[in-house]
């Protein structure tokens, strides 16, 4: 499987019927004011594994975008993590939860580096 096979916004796929062994998930629509300390907890609380969380900030609003990308050391726990993000006991408000196009730490680490660096 490519590391960017991508899954788009109008899919409303369950984990289970996403095609591929995922493990970068975005979330969408993440109020303002949800911290990265937040998001960390929840996922911590979920006993998910994962290597890399990134939200990012506007600098002028000093205040998150809403959106996050997060790389889960498996499968598993990123598949947890859509389901409990999807359901209404998620303490952490979101539009969307979906796969990334974007697979795996490296080439997420590199997209990141590369998009903050086009910003400045």
């Amino acid at each position: 499987m490519s590391p960017y096979s991508a899954m788009t916004d109008t899919d409303e796929h369950s984990p289970s019927q996403m095609s591929g062994a995922f493990t970068t998930i975005m979330v969408r629509g993440l109020h303002h004011q949800v911290s990265t300390s937040t998001l960390l907890e929840c996922l911590n609380g979920l006993d998910t594994r994962y290597d890399f969380v990134y939200l990012p900030a506007d600098p002028v609003k000093l205040s998150t975008i809403g959106l996050a990308a997060i790389n889960f050391l498996d499968h598993q726990s990123a598949e947890r993590a859509i389901d409990f993000l999807r359901s209404e006991q998620s303490s952490i408000p979101c539009r969307s939860v979906q796969v990334s196009q974007v697979q795996g730490l490296g080439p997420n680490l590199a997209h990141f580096l590369v998009r903050a660096n086009r910003d400045q």
